[in-house]
C-alpha cells in the first residue's frame, strides 16, 4: 500500500475526483459542517496527506472567526474609529482563533504533495505536517479535540490500534 501511494501521490487528488465523480468534495464539505469547528479547535487529520480536510477546516474556522469579529464590531458601535481599528488589527492576525490542524500521514510523498499544495494555495497559519502511522500515532493522548481519517481508514490494517 505504501508503494502505491508513493507513486500516485502527485495524481491522488485527480484519482479521487475520477473514482467518485467529484462527490468526495461534497462528502468532505458535509464532514466540515457536521464537525462545526469553532476557533480554538485542534484537529488531527490522519492519512490526510494532500490536505483536503485540513484546508476545508482552515477555511471553515476562518469564516466562523470572521463572523465573530463582525459581531464584535457591531457590538462596539459606540467606540471611536481608532479603538475599532486597534481592536480589528489585533484580532485579524489571529484569523483561526488559535485553531490548529495537524496532517499526519505515513507516506512522505503524500505529505510533500500536501505541503506543496498548501504553499501554492497560501495556507500556512495553523497547519502542521507530521510523518506518522495511524496505528502508532506520535502524539500524546487527549491533545486534539477532533480526529479525522476519511478515506485513509481503508488502508489501516489493524483498525483497533
Amino acid at each position: 500500500v505504501y508503494q502505491v501511494f508513493e507513486t500516485v501521490a502527485k495524481k491522488y487528488d485527480v484519482m479521487n475526483d475520477s473514482m467518485t465523480l467529484g462527490i468526495h468534495r461534497v462528502w468532505k464539505d458535509i464532514l466540515m459542517h457536521k464537525m462545526n469547528p469553532c476557533p480554538g479547535t485542534l484537529l488531527l487529520d490522519v492519512a490526510g496527506g494532500t490536505g483536503d480536510i485540513a484546508f476545508r477546516f482552515i477555511n471553515y474556522v476562518r469564516s466562523v472567526r470572521q463572523r465573530q469579529l463582525q459581531r464584535k464590531l457591531k457590538n462596539h458601535q459606540n467606540l471611536s474609529w481608532q479603538e475599532i481599528f486597534e481592536s480589528y488589527q489585533k484580532d485579524k492576525f489571529n484569523s483561526l482563533g488559535d485553531s490548529q490542524v495537524v496532517v499526519c500521514d505515513i507516506n512522505r510523498e503524500m505529505l510533500k504533495v500536501g505541503k506543496q499544495k498548501a504553499q501554492h494555495l497560501g495556507y500556512s497559519e495553523g497547519l502542521s505536517w507530521v510523518l506518522g502511522n495511524a496505528e502508532e500515532l506520535p502524539f500524546d493522548d487527549d491533545k486534539f479535540d477532533v480526529y479525522t481519517i476519511a478515506f485513509g481508514i481503508r488502508n489501516v490494517t489493524r483498525i483497533d490500534l
